[in-house]
């Protein structure tokens, strides 16, 4: 998940997954352990975020981690779900979202970001 990009729920707050990788640990084709991070093999920490796969296998990834106060909520809980519909009630529920996306109530309670 966090080779290649890796969107989430907290996207919008921390960056994609691949934006969050500190350092990575990976074993070439050629048998080699190599670590990349920003003082070791940079350019390879770059290409591992967007295409890790294509350079060998990645054994260890160290990810930047956050306070559970960036949700915003008095107790860091944090909501998600997944809406599934057919296409032809898409116009229905982008509008729905529109409002809900709009409604400052929402966002208070943290419902919406």
């Amino acid at each position: 998940m966090a080779l290649g990009g890796g969107l989430s729920t907290l996207s919008n707050l921390c960056g994609c997954t691949s934006d969050n990788i500190i350092s990575a640990q990976m074993v070439t084709a050629e048998g080699t352990l190599v670590v990349a991070s920003s003082n070791s093999n940079p350019d390879l920490l770059y290409v591992l975020a967007g295409a890790g796969q294509f350079f060998g296998v990645v054994t260890e990834i160290t990810l930047q981690a956050y306070p559970k106060s960036i949700l915003n909520t008095s107790d860091g809980t944090l909501w998600t779900g997944s809406i599934i519909f057919s296409s032809t009630q898409a116009e229905t529920v982008f509008k729905v979202l529109k409002s809900l996306s709009e409604d400052t109530n929402a966002q208070q309670r943290g419902c919406v970001s």
